[in-house]
Parts: structure tokens; sequence; C-alpha cells
């Protein structure tokens, strides 16, 4: 469901890809709501590659930047590349966007784009159709240094940013790779001047105990749910009920202001780990020697025992405090019950019982 996936304060733009394995797979683009996007159904709609998803942000004096995700398996088909290069040609064509800004792993190693060039090795066909495709429409690939670094294994520049101007895209900085991933995180700033919308900053909270629930109960009493829900598909529904749900939270119970929490269990031990997990990655980047990426393979270990450590000892400490502290048991299960929008994620919540409840609990 979208709502499994969003987050507050930001539109969410995705597609989702069915993969043989199961594992699932695709994109998912995230704008703040103090910008002006929409989905682009000139290309949405209209070319079958597989996996990119394409929105249009309002810019000042009319014009609209075109941004779109992307990703290319390296078992790409033939159909699949060629449709990819059709979609290339069509975001040139895309009717009122004046700017472009692509973000994509294409997985074509073989392109040197440095010198403009490419290297034997791989589907090197497909990679000079791809680069000639590039080349003309106008792109300019922004990305200078490898973004995909794994021991003694290569480097390779496989996650790129193309715009339309070299200088509309600055300062591109590569950023250890998120979780088990052995790709750099990238953080870039693009200089252009947006339509910015008026957003409040204050984050607020519904204030539940003090809504009023006779009324609420009221309300969904008199809703006819078969009528609303006929024909309807589990996405279609469960959006019929959030929006219900909404509104009705939005008459009936009052706002308070929420201060931003940090998971209970990370302390300082655990920050000072992921830490240095990140600067030790930064200085394998520096020096590309292998026991120094032998060394940040080893921290990202440690950090994640680590984590995972905490949590647990978290968890073991509310269990034995329940009695004593119940309201700390309760909002932690709540806390990961639920994601920052949308339905209830049941999974987690399981997860979380079962650890919690290995052990008698006395009452």
């Amino acid at each position: 469901m979208d709502s499994e996936a969003a987050f507050d304060n930001y539109v969410m733009f995705r597609l989702d890809k069915d993969s043989p394995s199961g594992r699932g797979g695709g994109v998912i683009l995230y704008i703040h709501e103090s910008l002006s996007a929409v989905a682009c159904h000139e290309i949405n709609n209209s070319n079958d590659f597989n996996s990119s998803v394409w929105c249009l942000i309002e810019l000042e004096r009319n014009e609209k930047l075109l941004v779109g995700p992307c990703y290319r398996s390296p078992n790409s088909t033939d159909q699949n590349n060629r449709k990819l290069l059709e979609q290339l040609e069509q975001s040139a064509k895309v009717v009122n966007a004046t700017h472009l800004l692509l973000i994509c792993d294409y997985n074509f190693s073989e392109i040197n784009w440095k010198q403009g060039k490419i290297e034997s090795g791989g589907d090197t066909d497909e990679a000079q159709k791809f680069f000639d495709t590039t080349q003309d429409i106008y792109l300019v690939q922004h990305v200078i240094k490898p973004t995909r670094n794994r021991g003694t294994q290569k480097s390779s520049m496989l996650d790129l940013v193309f715009s339309r101007d070299e200088h509309m895209v600055n300062q591109i900085e590569n950023l250890a790779p998120l979780g088990s991933s052995d790709h750099d995180g990238l953080f870039w700033e693009y200089e252009t001047k947006s339509n910015f919308k008026e957003v409040d900053n204050e984050t607020k909270s519904y204030n539940y105990p003090k809504g009023d629930y006779v009324k609420i109960k009221s309300h969904f009493k008199n809703v006819n749910w078969e009528e609303e829900f006929k024909d309807k598909t589990c996405n279609e529904a469960w959006n019929i009920f959030k929006e219900e749900y909404e509104t009705t939270i939005q008459e009936h119970v009052p706002l308070k202001k929420k201060k931003s929490k940090k998971p209970p269990w990370l302390k300082s031990g655990v920050k000072r780990s992921i830490r240095k997990k990140y600067n030790m990655y930064q200085r394998y980047r520096k020096t590309q020697q292998y026991k120094d990426y032998e060394a940040y393979r080893k921290q990202s270990n440690i950090t994640k025992k680590k984590v995972r450590r905490a949590q647990v000892d978290y968890e073991k400490k509310i269990m034995r405090d329940f009695k004593k502290k119940p309201k700390a048991f309760y909002s932690y299960v709540r806390g990961n019950r639920k994601l920052r929008q949308g339905s209830p994620n049941w999974r987690m919540t399981r997860v979380i019982l079962q650890r919690l409840t290995k052990k008698r609990l006395m009452f």
C-alpha cells in the first residue's frame, strides 16, 4: 500500500516492479510538500520501461522541472533497453518541461564519463547506444567519482545524475552506503528558483485523550461501508477509509505540539559507532586500500550488532519494568506498530510482541 511507504510532509511518487524472485523492486521519489509537484503522465502512461517514475515541479516564470529516478537491471532485456532509449528521447520532448533532472542507476559500468568513451567489457553495444542517446539530447552527467566500491573489485560509476545545464547541479558528495548496500549515497544541490508553498514547520500531533469520541463513533456508525467499498480494490478501499478517518479526526480531535523523537535505544555509544563507520568508509574512498575496506566492513558489522543489541536490551528492560512502567512498554509497541503515516505495520508489531513475550509477564 502507498500508505506504508509515506512520510510526513512529503508527496510520494512510486512504481513497483514485479520480480521473479519475489523480492520486489522498483523506484520511489519523495518531493517536499513546499514544492508543487504532479505526476508526469505524458511519460508515465506512455512508456513500458519497467523501472522509472516521473514528476513535474513548478518553478518561477511558468517554468517546470522534470524529475525522473530510473533503474535498469544488469539483466535487462533487449526490448527493455529499447524502451529505455525511447523514454530518454521522450523526456526531452515533454511539453512545458524547461529543466530536467535525471537520477539513475543504469548499470553501464563500461562508460567512461570523464573521457566520453566506451571501455571494453560488459555489454558495450547497449552502453554505446545509451551514451549516444544522452549526447543526442544534450544531457550533462555530473557524477565524477565511482559510486560502487567493494573490496578489491574495480570501482565503477553506476549511479548517475543528469541535467541539461552543467551549472545547475553542483557539490555532488558521495556518502557512505545505507545498510548492506555497496552503492554510495549521493548528495547534491540543484540551483533553481521554485514556487515554494507556505508550510507550517511546527510539528504537531493529535491530542487523542481529549478527542470527542462520542461524535467520532456516531460518524463512523452512520457510514455505509459496504456501499463505500463496493467494487473497490484493497488500496482504493484503504484510501477511502483513510480519507474518512482523517477528516473525522481533524474535526473532533485537537492538536498539540509534537516533540521530535529518536529511538529510545539510540544511545551515545551506538551513535559513536555509526559515525565511526561513516568515517572509515570515507577513509577507504580516499585510499582505495583493501585493508581500509576490510576495516570499514568490520566496523559496519560491529555497528549492526550494536544497533541490534541496543534494541534488544531496551526491549528486555521495558519488559522487566512492565509492572512499574507499563506506559513505556505500550508506547514502544505503539511507536513500532504505526508508521509515520498510514496503516499499521502488523509484521513489525508481531516481531516486537514475540520478542517481548518470550518470557511470561507476571501480573
